[in-house]
């Protein structure tokens, strides 16, 4: 509970960033079709990237009053955006991978080419970890202006 009650921002948002990694590596790279099993990792890596939000609070508190609201604007738009544009990578990798196979019309893909593609899941949260080491911890406090 000392975690939960120690003021401050990162160590949440880095605990969450490296087992949201971990969680999408066995994903990718441990098949099951155990659907309990599946349904378990996904629960846990929509509960560790939950750690997402502490973000929000670091923002504002990393930030004078009067551009809170622009900072965290911009971070939103960053998150949604970013995973728009992670899309168009997703699919980049899988035209690179594709061997010019078709059926009815439509491109088949090599398993591998998925895996390869959803590379860009663990790498995202490799970048989060990074970045949490450069953010300064606020311990809790708003900026005084």
């Amino acid at each position: 509970t000392t975690l939960f009650r120690s003021n401050k921002r990162k160590p949440p948002m880095q605990i969450g960033a490296f087992f949201s990694f971990v969680v999408v590596l066995i994903l990718i790279f441990i098949p099951s079709d155990n659907i309990y099993l599946l349904s378990g990792l996904l629960f846990l890596l929509g509960f560790f990237s939950s750690a997402l939000c502490v973000g929000y609070t670091a923002i504002v508190e990393n930030n004078k009053l009067e551009l809170a609201a622009t900072a965290t604007g911009i971070a939103s738009l960053i998150i949604m955006g970013g995973g728009a544009i992670m899309k168009i990578f997703y699919g980049w990798i899988l035209d690179w991978s594709w061997h010019g196979k078709m059926l009815a019309d439509n491109a088949i893909y090599p398993a591998h080419a998925f895996d390869l593609a959803m590379l860009i899941l663990p790498a995202a949260f490799a970048l989060a970890l990074i970045i949490t080491l450069f953010i300064r911890e606020t311990n809790c406090t708003a900026p005084h202006d």
